[in-house]
């Protein structure tokens, strides 16, 4: 209620009225972890929970009539972690928060009979697009050729339950198979040694540490930190890393990418085309693998064989864009990957080019069936830390990119912080399957 006081009575509570918000200026401005200071006064207008702490408790009086106090101090949680923090309680609470951390429990009862068929085609064109890109991202992470399909297979199935990106295909990407095969590459120490068996000369590759162990260790690890970035709700990392610095690292990463393929497009000896690891070891092998073409050290058959399989991509990439302006509304484009793919295994099968004269290098027999349970080595946690983190910060910023261009192309909403659980789950599901770590690719995604 109201107070009547004398006139300096008045002006002295006015004063230390005007002190008392300076100080609550004071302290909200200097709080640590912007954490707020409210006043009792306030309580019941900001519910949550609160910690009392009873170190500022100024008490005014003024004459004998006036009382003006703030009766305590209380620290106020921010939002973002008071939500994280707070259990839910009812029925409400407890739907809400499923619809929030399983995203497919709130779509999948308001999905549509009539997409049915368009996302039918889609997933069967996107489909035949993993067979050659995992195939061919597991070499580059330096992996037998089935664990690229493994990693177009579960993490898929995993996003689609966490996930809130309605386009982005998750999979292999080149540059994270690149980081994979880095490490796979430091810790196997792989040899190839030759051995004279019934006088043939046989080349066995000899390892420290199994490469598939390492990729999948190192999934299991990008997993679990990006889980753990899910509960710190640090989607907010994204504004540290500029477009710019994610750009220039897939430029330079497609040096390198290329680099790698070279040999296998050339058909060059492993063993001839080895250089010695150390700085500089990409432009190193690029110039011993020109130094090999230009003197005889190449697979006829590879160069002539890659030569009209990059010719024909080309050509149908053109076929495409004419499709796409010629019948805007024809569904899908031509799949020339999966068409290569198929007219290739069975020339090489039924020509049996693998043999001599030409003797072209295949990838052989590939396992059928479901992929089976490789469980990651624990040991190998604390060599594969930093290459993990590495590897979680590069595919995120990479993913977010991506959904956040498709969903504002296609007007729905995304969640970064929700996104950190689904790339987290399908990296850390996908391990347990000889899944090594993915993200999302813009060419399968477009």
């Amino acid at each position: 209620g109201r107070v009547r006081v004398g006139g300096s009575a008045n002006s002295a509570l006015f004063s230390a009225m005007a002190e008392s918000r300076q100080r609550v200026t004071r302290s909200r401005a200097f709080s640590s972890d912007n954490i707020e200071i409210i006043t009792a006064r306030h309580r019941e207008e900001r519910k949550g929970a609160f910690a009392e702490i009873p170190e500022w408790n100024p008490r005014l009086h003024v004459g004998s009539k006036a009382n003006f106090a703030f009766n305590k101090t209380y620290y106020y949680t921010p939002e973002p972690v008071r939500s994280a923090l707070k259990p839910p309680l009812t029925w409400n609470d407890w739907k809400t928060t499923l619809f929030i951390w399983i995203p497919i429990l709130q779509w999948s009862w308001m999905y549509k009979a009539k997409d049915l068929i368009g996302d039918f085609v889609s997933g069967i064109t996107i489909g035949m697009t993993h067979i050659p890109q995992g195939i061919g991202f597991a070499l580059l992470a330096q992996l037998p050729v089935v664990h690229g399909l493994y990693a177009s297979f579960v993490p898929v199935i995993i996003y689609s339950i966490f996930g809130t990106s309605r386009h982005i295909s998750v999979g292999t990407f080149p540059v994270v198979a690149l980081m994979v095969g880095t490490a796979v590459q430091r810790l196997s120490n792989c040899e190839d040694v030759s051995l004279s068996m019934n006088g043939t000369n046989t080349t066995v590759v000899m390892c420290e540490n199994d490469p598939v162990d390492i990729a999948v260790t190192l999934a299991m690890l990008v997993g679990i930190l990006m889980i753990i970035a899910r509960f710190l709700q640090m989607g907010f990392i994204t504004l540290f890393l500029s477009e710019a610095l994610v750009s220039g690292y897939t430029c330079a990463a497609s040096f390198v990418i290329l680099t790698t393929q070279i040999s296998f497009l050339l058909g060059l000896d492993s063993m001839d085309a080895a250089v010695d690891p150390g700085p500089f070891d990409t432009p190193r092998k690029f110039i011993r693998y020109m130094d090999l073409l230009f003197h005889g050290g190449a697979n006829a058959g590879a160069v002539v064989t890659s030569f009209i399989c990059i010719v024909f991509l080309i050509v149908m990439d053109y076929v495409n864009i004419y499709f796409r302006k010629k019948f805007p509304r024809f569904p899908f484009p031509i799949p020339s990957q999966i068409i290569l793919v198929i007219v290739a295994t069975g020339m090489s099968y039924g020509a049996s080019l693998s043999e001599a004269p030409i003797k072209l290098p295949i990838v052989g027999d590939i396992p059928t069936g479901p992929p089976p349970i490789t469980p990651p080595t624990p040991s190998l946690f604390s060599q594969l830390i930093v290459d993990a983190f590495v590897i979680a910060i590069v595919s995120y910023i990479i993913n977010i990119s991506q959904a956040k261009l498709l969903a504002k192309k296609n007007c729905y909403p995304l969640y970064p912080n929700q996104e950190f659980l689904a790339y987290g789950m399908m990296n850390f599901v996908g391990s347990f399957f000889g899944s090594f770590a993915t993200a999302g690719a813009l060419s399968r995604s477009i």
